[in-house]
């Protein structure tokens, strides 16, 4: 008798046991399977519960009582067991027709007829579906082939209950969201998991489909991640979510050198179209002004020292074009690199000092040691040639022109100062707008090939950088431009902001 008393306790527990999990279930019935188990465990806490009276009664009325209490569970228990086994294999089908509700017939049947126990045929019709399933798909192949697909997987995938439970996630998540790898059965429910990731906070808040890039600090490097969350429906039923985070960062990058590269493109080629128009219309005007002069009767000598002046300043033009774009076949596309400044500015002094020796102007350079840029090498050196060629053409004989240069926060800022003959106010607001105008006369009458500042201005602004001026007529003009500096340790990309 004391064995029966054992034997019922330990069926009380077992059936309070039941009772919990049929409570659990009853919470996460959204889930389909949760609620079968529910059911599966609600008829089997009967069962439990009769059989657990049965043991320690004596008297015969109240054994059949306890008898009846066990039929009300034991029926149910096979019916919903072999619901769950149609649904969730490759017979689902037979779910979506009435014929499922046949196999409440089995409880109805054993209810009705005493003495007739149909559970263990039930029972014995599951087990052989069961077997036939594992058998016929290679179920346990299907299930290590997911585990080998789903940590080969790059990009990071985390499972999660309709209760946002983490239930699984692979190794890229992990490294993604270190804190996946702390989880643990207790603590697996994402306010604890996501709380230091707002915008995922924010994903998993959706009811439907969603898509959303953002970005992510990781070991100093900038990540950028396309994250797609995608419900798991069962029919009509949703039964969780997975969250794919893909790693975009080297696309978005590459993205970003493409449009940045297409930007430089679309400018120089601006820069080249208005290169050939200007040139082409300084050429234009002489060669016209010759074809006037030649239909007029005028003095032979007077022709041909016309004829001589407008030819030596279309040869004027074409040289220095020739000059200025000598070797810069390649230099198209904007191509940055470390360099010396003193070697860029000395090379552009260098193209320019014969003119300067023609005026008796001397050049000085007043440059600070050690001075590296990171700069197109063809571009700098063409806007230097510009400057230094425009302070040539605009200070008299015997006078100076100064060349500086120092480091300035992240830029580099070099100016060309001259002592000839400065602007006016109105003129200088005019420099560097986009307006066409001819080419000034320098003081001895030199021309032009109409480059401008305008052109100036757009290569160093490619190059990231800016360029101004300070002038006062009579005085001199002073040209100030700004490149982004060298960096050993950091390279260029700090230097381009701001």
């Amino acid at each position: 008798m004391l064995n029966n008393y054992y034997l019922s306790t330990a069926l009380f527990l077992s059936m309070y046991v039941m009772l919990f999990i049929a409570y659990l279930s009853w919470k996460h019935r959204k889930i389909p399977i949760a609620s079968k188990i529910g059911m599966i465990m609600l008829a089997s806490s009967f069962y439990t519960a009769g059989y657990a009276h049965e043991v320690i009664l004596s008297d015969l009325e109240e054994i059949k009582f306890c008898i009846l209490v066990k039929y009300l569970g034991i029926p149910f228990i096979p019916a919903f067991w072999l619901f769950l086994i149609i649904e969730y294999t490759y017979f689902q089908y037979f779910t979506k027709k009435w014929s499922c509700w046949f196999l409440f017939i089995i409880p109805v049947l054993t209810l009705i007829l005493p003495g007739l126990d149909l559970t263990p045929f039930v029972l014995t019709l599951s087990g052989i579906l069961l077997i036939w399933i594992i058998y016929r798909y290679n179920l346990w192949v299907t299930h290590t082939a997911f585990e080998k697909i789903f940590a080969a997987m790059t990009d990071g995938v985390v499972i999660l209950d309709l209760a946002n439970q983490v239930i699984k996630y692979n190794e890229p998540a992990g490294v993604i969201i270190p804190e996946l790898n702390h989880i643990t059965s207790k603590q697996n429910n994402s306010e604890n998991v996501f709380n230091n990731y707002p915008v995922i906070e924010e994903i998993l808040k959706q009811t439907v489909p969603y898509e959303k890039i953002f970005t992510m600090q990781r070991e100093n490097v900038l990540k950028i991640y396309r994250t797609k969350l995608i419900f798991i429906n069962d029919r009509k039923h949703s039964m969780g979510k997975i969250m794919i985070f893909e790693d975009i960062t080297v696309n978005e990058n590459n993205m970003g050198k493409l449009a940045a590269a297409s930007a430089q493109l679309a400018a120089l080629n601006t820069v080249k179209d208005r290169l050939i128009g200007i040139v082409a219309g300084d050429i234009r005007e002489p060669l016209f002004k010759l074809s006037e002069l030649m239909k007029q009767e005028t003095d032979k000598k007077l022709l041909v020292k016309e004829v001589q002046k407008q030819v030596g300043n279309i040869f004027y033009k074409a040289d220095n074009v020739l000059e200025h774009f000598q070797n810069k076949q390649t230099s198209i596309i904007y191509s940055p690199m470390k360099w010396k400044l003193t070697l860029l500015i000395q090379e552009a002094v260098n193209t320019i000092s014969e003119k300067a020796e023609k005026k008796n102007i001397g050049i000085r350079l007043d440059l600070q040691d050690n001075l590296s840029v990171f700069a197109d090498k063809e571009m700098l050196i063409m806007v230097l040639r510009n400057l230094l060629s425009n302070a040539v053409k605009f200070t008299n004989r015997n006078g100076n022109i100064t060349v500086t240069a120092r480091k300035d926060k992240s830029f580099i800022i070099i100016s060309v100062e001259d002592t000839g003959i400065g602007m006016e106010p109105e003129k200088i607001q005019m420099l560097f707008q986009d307006i066409e105008c001819s080419p000034a006369a320098g003081t001895e009458g030199e021309g032009g090939i109409g480059i401008g500042l305008l052109l100036c201005r757009q290569m160093i602004q490619l190059n990231h950088g800016d360029i101004w001026v300070d002038s006062t007529l009579g005085e001199g003009s002073n040209f100030f431009i700004s490149v982004p500096a060298f960096y050993e340790r950091n390279g260029y990309e700090k230097n381009i902001t701001r």
